[in-house]
């Protein structure tokens, strides 16, 4: 974490530098870059190219184009490279001041004893002098700018010399052409040894274990001669700005940034080539800075993606900044009631003199969600209610919503933490209220489970009571059939056969008694006088 005492921060204007955050951050390091200035630039390497080179600002702008943070100048036997890249680079910037950064290194690629190319790198403070002086040192006296002669020292005292001008020292191409491992297994065991080699150029990845197993860090540079890779004779060979390059983990790209990572090489260096993923993609929410205006007073503290420490003595207000913090996000109910106590001052109902701040206290958050920056305004003349801006590139635009949705920040202070541990559930509601668990989703999906688990009841309570009238309906039936074909059986019987016999007469016997009874009336019509 920094902190500064301008006012610059709280604007509200663009954005600064200082919100893209503090700390240590990835950069791109080309440690073998050659300018136009080595005798064959523009050819294959270590021979004389007579053709048309590009000019030192195209080839500052080749390296500005690709990305890369920063360059080693790294030209054969000769510092008469690094002022013409510099004034080039400075003639860009003047040209448009938006250009991306690009650290210069000024540097060697000296050739000693034995033709085994070295690196000498130095800060990129130094002047370009201090090449030279290594050089003279080393005894260099052949042709500047060409590799096939050689000083008329040995790696161990060029390394010593390297050392003593202040500068890092890196054996060259090592598994490759003129590289240290060439040379025999004495002198390289004493080289191992050597108390100012740490590091050397590795080409191919598989003599990285080679590196490791003499102790040395492997780098890697792009050694590139020319611009492009489609201006290569030699397409499968290609190197040019942006292919071969070493990211560095460090809070400023120059030498000491370079030294510490060299120290830690498992988490601060990587060996990379063109189209690598960017360590420095940063996926989480994280806070960017706070600036508090209290009392005419203005106080910014800018914060990294990942941890960050607040140092200082007791009572120098590192629990005030925490406080700050939860009372601009709206987390202050989110305290337990014993610490909420001790805190109501920094509390937004807070009223009169309990209350921190005054009716002019202005307190901004700047939090990056989404790859998006959101500002977030706290003013003690509204302190129960934060704003929120979102920053489009142009211009801040306000938003919608409530800040703790917006800006999902947990905050525990240490009395908080102490109360938490007391109750062994708090560990869970933590978790319950992260937004990557996404509670409020899972609770309104646990709802509408319930209010369709309780409707497929309903339906299933019907259906059964359809089943059982269906089940009684069936039975009913059933009993109808039986009868049915019990009369079915009756009637193949011989009592029924008689009995349905005796019917038919019966009927026949009625069926005369009825013609009768129809022709008595005529009879006597007939015969009136027979009685």
């Amino acid at each position: 974490m920094d902190t500064s005492q301008n006012g610059r921060a709280a604007s509200g204007d663009a954005p600064l530098l200082a919100d893209r955050g503090v700390g240590a951050r990835w950069w791109s390091l080309d440690i073998h870059a050659h300018s136009p200035t080595s005798f064959d630039y523009g050819g294959l390497d270590g021979t004389q190219n007579n053709d048309p080179k590009p000019t030192h600002k195209e080839w500052i702008r080749a390296y500005i184009d690709s990305g890369v943070d920063g360059i080693v100048i790294a030209d054969h036997n000769t510092y008469e490279g690094i002022e013409p890249a510099r004034a080039a680079l400075a003639q860009l910037r003047e040209e448009d001041p938006s250009l991306p950064m690009l650290v210069i290194f000024p540097g060697v690629e000296l050739t000693v004893t034995g033709g085994i190319h070295v690196l000498a790198i130095f800060d990129p403070q130094c002047s370009a002098e201090v090449v030279q002086e290594t050089l003279t040192l080393c005894e260099f006296r052949g042709a500047r700018g060409r590799s096939d002669e050689t000083a008329n020292v040995t790696v161990s005292t060029a390394a010593k010399i390297v050392a003593e001008r202040g500068g890092l020292f890196v054996p060259a191409h090592a598994d490759q052409r003129a590289g240290v491992f060439s040379i025999g297994q004495r002198e390289l065991q004493a080289l191992r040894d050597h108390e100012h080699i740490h590091a050397v150029e590795v080409i191919d990845d598989s003599e990285i274990k080679t590196a490791d197993r003499w102790n040395w860090v492997p780098l890697l540079g792009s050694d590139a001669h020319h611009l492009t890779t489609e201006s290569h004779p030699e397409p499968a060979l290609a190197k040019a700005p942006g292919t071969h390059l070493t990211l560095v983990k460090a809070e400023t790209l120059d030498l000491k940034g370079l030294r510490l990572a060299l120290t830690d090489p498992a988490e601060s260096i990587r060996r990379c080539h063109r189209g690598y993923i960017d360590p420095n993609e940063i996926d989480h929410g994280h806070i960017n800075s706070l600036m508090v205006n209290h009392r005419g007073a203005v106080e910014t503290y800018r914060f990294g993606p990942w941890m960050n420490c607040l140092i200082g003595g007791r009572g120098v207000g590192k629990s005030t900044v925490i406080e700050l913090l939860r009372m601009a996000l709206g987390r202050t109910d989110e305290l337990p009631a014993g610490v909420a106590e001790d805190l109501r001052r920094f509390n937004p109902t807070a009223t009169g003199e309990e209350q921190w701040w005054e009716a002019d206290t202005r307190i901004v958050i700047k939090y990056t969600k989404d790859h998006r920056l959101l500002r977030v305004t706290w003013s003690g003349s509204d302190p129960e209610r934060s704003t929120i801006e979102l920053w489009d590139g142009s211009q801040w635009e306000t938003q919608s919503g409530r800040v703790l949705d917006r800006a999902p920040v947990r905050v525990f202070s240490q009395k908080q933490i102490y109360e938490l541990a007391s109750r062994p559930q708090s560990f869970l509601t933590i978790l319950d209220d992260m937004p990557s668990i996404r509670r409020g989703e899972w609770d309104e999906e646990y709802e509408a489970l319930q209010l369709r688990f309780k409707s497929e009841r309903n339906t299933l309570r019907q259906l059964r009571a359809e089943t059982e009238k269906a089940d009684r309906i069936r039975g009913e039936l059933q009993d109808v059939r039986g009868r049915l074909q019990h009369l079915e059986d009756l009637r193949a019987t011989s009592e029924y056969q008689e009995m349905d016999a005796l019917e038919a007469r019966l009927h026949d016997s009625g069926s005369a008694e009825e013609q009768a009874t129809d022709i008595e009336p005529g009879l006597v019509r007939v015969c009136p006088g027979s009685g």
